[in-house]
């Protein structure tokens, strides 16, 4: 669920004002005569529930929920009632929950959930149910149903001994003050069918978290339920209740094992299956009293809403029982049972006191079911909803709803050594505070203000922010750092160092559920740090770029920094950005960034965007004096469709690592005609493409061996050529034959460790161009000749790099043996170096002119084999 907006407004005392009624329903009984197949399908289902009672086909008035207008309903057998707005619940701008209720908010209130223009809701209006439903095409079904005609499940329903290990495990993560349990829930294709599209049934899905919380809100109840995930299931349902929540519980029979995974991922405390109308005896079933591998259920969509069976088998997990009269079971609390009120015993109308709870059976002839839990402290048209000895169901709910609410909760295991961490929050509303109490946060308010700070919660460019105290929130979707220093030490303050590896957590805030939109700074490097704000993966294969607002990145793609490599990735080759993740990106003019609740993800394998290709580098050394690994990861050539030879939002900056000793691998190139080392390279995706790109290497405190490996290459064409040549000994290597090249650089002093963390960008003046890099469509060493894989054709390539100074290397191609002669002439036609004058077998070659002792000019190369000669001009720069 998004974070919301909520407006508040005042019921009236007195009869709802006559001004300013708006009519949200448009009655269309020419529709009915022009429904489309899908319409008309979906139409004669709900018309054919044995709980049908009449409905009517209407065109609705979505802006009167938006204004917040007082409503008029003109209902099916009713006629006319009003409806005065309470509050909306905003999860985006086309996508938000409107409450309201009528003069007796007890017999008249209404939920709609509004979906880019659609509407899903319940209205109960004289104790009589309405459900409203979209066809399709603005088009919508107002039906009034007959509740008694809901089957309620059987009595045989499985209590359970809370398993002591499981719920230890949730109470130690108990921090909460209005617990919020988190939802999975699945749906089935059945379900699809009977409501029209998968788009309806999590309509439907998001009303009975409506619905739930509305009856929370009813009862005093200080809990709430979030959605955490919504997805569709592969699995088929059965026709028993029973059956399936066998099948929903065990976690590895083939039906519904994925919703484990997706609980684990999506930190959800429940979960919850949404089947089409299957059921013939009922309408859902769940474990009584479930611990956090029992905490399952199953609900028939008919009923979900309207006569609230999703809150009602949720009570069910959470101990609640049915009404003593049909359940007299005293455990596992005498108090824990629903209660019905029947002053009007064998008889009903729309006037009757009659009603039962959310948890209660009907009472020996009717009682309508209302949105109340039983509460001895809340009275529904005058009478107590419930009792201290027998019926109190939100007794129950306030003790077990803070440990439900951290069966799974948030976390992350911070390990490794000390350093910096780039992280984010994947709740809303998590204060520093929060953090405080699980590992040191100093030089703020409060927590050690006159020690360096350790935490920083913003970047504007040029400077890091502190937070002002503990209470500060930390915005959803931007990065803070965090330093964790490994060790355990109390300084006898408010925080204390706790010891790596070790979790943190976060249980009493919502999550996001919709797309959420983060600000933008433009100032000074225009580095900003951002973050996955989700709990679960983020899906990050097609770019950042497509998600800015106001503007554009300088760069789609992101870096982030891993402390156990010391290096950082790049989201092009990562995939899916982790929960808590935090990731630098490089601004242009964008103002902010929506992150799109859709590329949410479980996991699993990754998929490059559509027409791409990469080649991810790596370059392996150690630290000088101390062995310990070095590592750079930043290293990619990309190739897409719409890659431009300038620079564009396939290129990256390359950038600094935290650390003191480092061995670092960029491209060579240029940005707005200056010098740019690059961490990714993009070139356009093309059947007839061949390129050079110079690759550069800088060390600090590293041993002088280092290994240079491509160890992922994902689609590229197979007949491509792909060649590395080594600029300082000439050596070719076929990218495709070896997986890696070892070499040798000059020793560097190590590098000063930066005061605060900092997306620093490489200096090109420092590096020193140690590779070329030669890609060529439609030549391979392994296709591009005869059977023995040798060239063709007699063939010089250019020179790298060229202009050079004080050396260049060119590669020749050989089809047969032959003597080769190699000479360099300046422009008056003296020759001033022999190259090359010996036998050379077939193959690929190169060769090397160290000029240092020759003047500045332009030269001649001139290379022959055989009868043919091919030269190449070379320009020398002293």
């Amino acid at each position: 669920m998004a974070l919301r907006t909520l407006f508040a407004l005042m019921l009236l005392a007195a009869a709802l004002p006559v001004q300013a009624q708006t009519a949200l329903f448009e009655t269309d009984p020419a529709s009915r005569a022009a429904l489309t197949p899908d319409q008309a399908t979906y139409l004669t289902h709900l018309e054919t529930r044995e709980t049908f009672v009449a409905s009517s086909l209407v065109r609705v008035n979505s802006d009167a929920l938006s204004r917040q207008d007082v409503l008029r309903l003109d209902l099916p057998q009713q006629g006319a009632i009003l409806l005065q707005p309470d509050r909306i619940e905003t999860r985006s701008g086309r996508d938000y929950s409107w409450f309201g209720f009528g003069e007796d908010a007890a017999s008249t209130n209404g939920i709609f959930v509004v979906r880019d223009g659609g509407i899903t809701g319940t209205v109960r209006a004289n104790h009589q149910l309405y459900t409203v439903r979209h066809l399709g095409d603005g088009l919508h079904a107002v039906v009034l149903l007959d509740e008694r005609q809901f089957q309620d499940h059987e009595e045989d329903y499985t209590d359970l001994v809370i398993d002591a290990a499981e719920e230890q495990r949730a109470q130690q993560r108990v921090v909460a003050t209005m617990p919020i349990m988190h939802l999975v829930v699945a749906y089935t294709a059945a379900a699809v069918t009977d409501l029209g599209s998968a788009a309806a049934v999590e309509a439907l899905i998001q009303l009975a978290e409506d619905e739930t919380n509305q009856g929370y809100i009813n009862s005093d109840i200080s809990a709430r339920v979030a959605l955490a995930y919504v997805y569709q299931t592969a699995t088929t349902e059965s026709s028993s209740t029973s059956t399936e929540l066998t099948r929903i519980y065990d976690t590895s029979d083939g039906y519904y094992d994925e919703l484990h995974t997706h609980r684990d991922t999506y930190a959800a405390d429940i979960g919850i299956v949404i089947t089409g109308d299957v059921f013939g005896s009922s309408c859902g079933r769940a474990y009584v009293n479930a611990s956090s591998s029992y905490a399952v259920g199953v609900v028939m969509q008919d009923c979900a809403t309207g006569y609230y069976s999703f809150g009602h088998e949720i009570g069910h997990l959470q101990g609640m029982r049915h009404n003593p009269e049909t359940d007299p079971s005293t455990t596992p609390y005498a108090y824990g049972h629903g209660k019905y009120y029947e002053p009007d015993v064998g008889t009903w109308s729309p006037s009757s006191d009659n009603y039962r709870t959310v948890l209660s059976y009907n009472c020996s002839y009717y009682c309508p079911r209302v949105n109340w839990y039983s509460n001895p402290d809340i009275s529904y048209n005058g009478e107590a909803t419930g009792d201290a000895s027998e019926r109190d169901n939100a007794r129950v709910l306030d003790q077990r709803a803070a440990t439900m609410a951290a069966f799974r909760v948030p976390s992350v295991t911070v390990s490794g050594d000390a350093g910096w961490r780039f992280m984010a929050s994947p709740v809303e509303g998590l204060t520093v505070a929060e953090l405080a109490d699980q590992n040191l946060i100093q030089g703020i308010s409060g927590y050690y203000p006159a020690a360096s700070p350790n935490f920083y919660s913003g970047y504007n460019g040029s400077a890091w922010s502190t937070p002002s105290g503990g209470s500060d929130v930390l915005a959803s979707g931007a990065g803070f750092a965090w330093y964790f220093y490994d060790n355990t030490v109390d300084p006898g303050g408010a925080s204390e160092s706790v010891a790596l590896p070790m979790a943190i957590y976060v249980t009493d805030e919502e999550q996001p559920f919709d797309d959420v939109s983060v600000a933008l700074h433009t100032s000074g490097d225009k580095w900003n740090l951002i973050a996955n704000p989700f709990v679960g993966g983020l899906d990050v294969s097609g770019g950042l770029g497509g998600w800015a607002t106001g503007g554009s990145l300088a760069s789609g793609v992101g870096q982030v920094w891993d402390p156990a490599t010391g290096s950082y990735s790049l989201t092009s080759t990562l995939g899916t950005l982790a929960s808590w993740q935090g990731v630098f990106v490089e601004n242009s003019s964008a103002t902010g960034i929506d992150v799109p609740s859709a590329s949410r993800t479980s996991g699993g394998t990754f998929l490059r965007q559509a027409g791409s290709a990469f080649i991810a580098f790596e370059l392996d050394g150690t630290q000088a004096g101390t062995e310990a690994p070095l590592l750079d990861r930043a290293a990619v050539l990309y190739l897409h469709p719409d890659a431009a030879a300038d620079w564009d939002l396939y290129d990256a900056a390359k950038l600094y690592p935290l650390d003191a000793a480092y061995a670092l691998l960029a491209f060579s190139g240029e940005r707005d005609g200056e010098p740019m080392a690059k961490a990714q390279e993009s070139q356009a995706m093309a059947s007839a493409v061949r390129f050079t790109v110079p690759m550069s290497i800088e060390t600090a405190g590293a041993e002088t061996r280092l290994a240079l490996r491509w160890p992922r290459m994902e689609g590229i064409p197979e007949d491509w050529t792909l060649m590395l040549t080594d600029l300082v000994t000439g050596e070719t290597v076929d990218l495709r034959a070896s997986a890696s090249h070892t070499f040798t650089v000059e020793a560097e002093p190590a590098a000063d460790v930066p005061a605060h963390p900092a997306a620093r960008p490489m200096s090109p003046s420092t590096a020193t161009d140690r590779f070329l890099l030669t890609v060529e469509a439609g030549r391979t060493t392994a296709t591009q000749g005869p059977a023995d894989g040798l060239p063709t054709n007699f063939a010089l390539h250019a020179a790298y790099p060229n202009p050079f100074n004080p050396s260049t290397t060119v590669r020749y191609e050989m089809p047969h043996a032959a003597p080769v002669h190699a000479e360099v002439f300046d422009l008056l036609g003296r020759r001033v170096a022999t190259l090359l004058q010996d036998d050379v077998e077939a193959g690929t070659h190169t060769m090397r002119w160290d000029a240092q002792d020759a003047a500045s000019g332009v030269y001649i190369l001139r290379l022959q084999a055989g009868d043919t000669v091919l030269t190449q001009r070379l320009t020398l720069l002293q």
